[in-house]
This record gives C-alpha cells, structure tokens and sequence, in this order.
C-alpha cells in the first residue's frame, strides 16, 4: 500500500485543450513545484506528480478540459477532484508571475500592457487556482 496522503500540500491543475498547468502547493499557498506539460504527457506527468507528492488534495479548474482531467485522474483511482472557478485566472496568473519574475532589460521601460506573457504562464494559472482553493 502506498503512502498516505500528504494532508500538507494540494496538487492544482490549470486545464486547457492542448497544455496544462500543474502547481504542487502547500496549505499556506507556497509553491513546491510548478510546470507545464502537454496533453499528450498529462497521464505520464500527473502519475509522476502524484507519486512523487501524493497530495492530499487535487483541484482543477472548470474551465476546458475539466471533465477530460476528472476522467483521467478517475481511470488513475485519484477520482475526488475540487473543481475551482477558474474565470480571470490567466489574467491574475499574469500579475503573479511578473510580481515574483518581473521582466528585466528594456523592458522595465514599457508599460506592462505590452509586456510578453510568461513561458510557463499555464504553470502560474494553476498556482493561481491552487490558491482560489486554498482560500475557501
């Protein structure tokens, strides 16, 4: 039998058509792990993250491709997923990643409406729906 669950740390998922955000975080919000993967990995990533963790709570975004996420982590026997709205949360996943990395160089100059998205904003989005749950 496996261990069990880790009560101190939840896995968020951001999902989407053809990549996902996956943030691994503790009750206070703070980030364990973060990444991005692509739908064709989610099955090979998320069994990784679940074994590596073993979270003691999954939580996906509703938006698209929450049913499709529920339906694997179902088939896995991880089938208790917190569905979180998930409206805003590329936008707010914005500001929180240029708030812990923000942009260097020329940039600093331009105004941050023009400022490129992060590459691993899906990443962001998941932590910003990891701690949406956290708050409830």
């Amino acid at each position: 039998m496996g261990d069990p669950e880790n009560q101190d740390m939840i896995l968020a998922i951001d999902p989407g058509i053809d990549k996902f955000g996956l943030a691994v975080l503790d009750l206070s919000g703070g980030i364990i792990d973060k990444k991005v993967i692509l739908k064709e990995k989610f099955s090979q990533e998320i069994s990784v993250m679940l074994n590596r963790y073993n979270p003691g709570a999954l939580i996906t975004g509703d938006g698209t491709g929450s049913d499709w996420v529920c339906g694997v982590l179902s088939a896995l026997g991880k089938g208790k997923v917190v569905r979180v709205d998930e409206k805003q949360s590329t936008l707010d996943a914005r500001e929180l990643a240029w708030s812990e990395n923000p942009p260097g160089g020329i940039w600093k100059l331009i105004p941050k409406f023009f400022w490129p998205a992060p590459p691993d904003l899906d990443a962001w989005a998941a932590v910003v729906i990891g701690r949406r749950a956290l708050k409830k």
